[in-house]
């Protein structure tokens, strides 16, 4: 029987490489997968160990107290970067947005503290305040991406076996 004669198989259709359809696979494609005790074997070392030897093992692993400092670090520095981004893209979106909301006729200025920022008596500080806005926005994203690349690296020096025994 051709390839392309093929539709339909007992487990259900099975593209190959050239578009057609065939049976799949007869062996299990992943054989170190196929009993239980393997999926363990990477954190907790040999399966065959008895259950105070895997404790051990587990209380005497330096990347297991790696990966737990990383997590309780991640509590305050996610704090950090919420509030950071939240801040930043509220304060100069607002900034961008409270002059065209003056030029509609909506409100009557912008204001911190009872000290007046934009007023709608003022239009010549409308410009500086969307401008600063932009300004902002921009050392917000700027702020993010570096965020993002230290946290990579801090992740990588905490997480990855090769950054930490060189």
């Amino acid at each position: 029987m051709d390839c392309q004669e093929r539709r339909l198989t007992v487990a259900g259709p099975f593209r190959c490489r050239s578009n057609c359809w065939r049976d799949p696979p007869k062996r299990f494609p992943y054989p170190r997968l196929r009993n239980r005790s393997s999926l363990t074997e990477g954190t907790f070392g040999d399966p065959r160990l008895d259950r105070e030897s895997r404790s051990t093992l587990t209380f005497t692993d330096p990347r297991i107290w790696g990966t737990q400092l990383y997590f309780l670090l991640m509590l305050p520095l996610g704090i950090l970067y919420f509030t950071l981004a939240v801040t930043g893209l509220s304060v100069s979106l607002s900034l961008i947005a409270s002059p065209i909301a003056l030029l509609f006729g909506f409100g009557t200025g912008m204001s911190i503290d009872g000290n007046g920022l934009i007023l709608e008596s003022e239009p010549w500080a409308w410009p500086l305040a969307m401008a600063a806005g932009v300004v902002i926005l921009f050392g917000t994203l700027h702020l993010a991406r570096a965020i993002g690349a230290m946290h990579g690296a801090l992740a990588k020096h905490m997480l990855v076996k090769s950054a930490q025994y060189s």
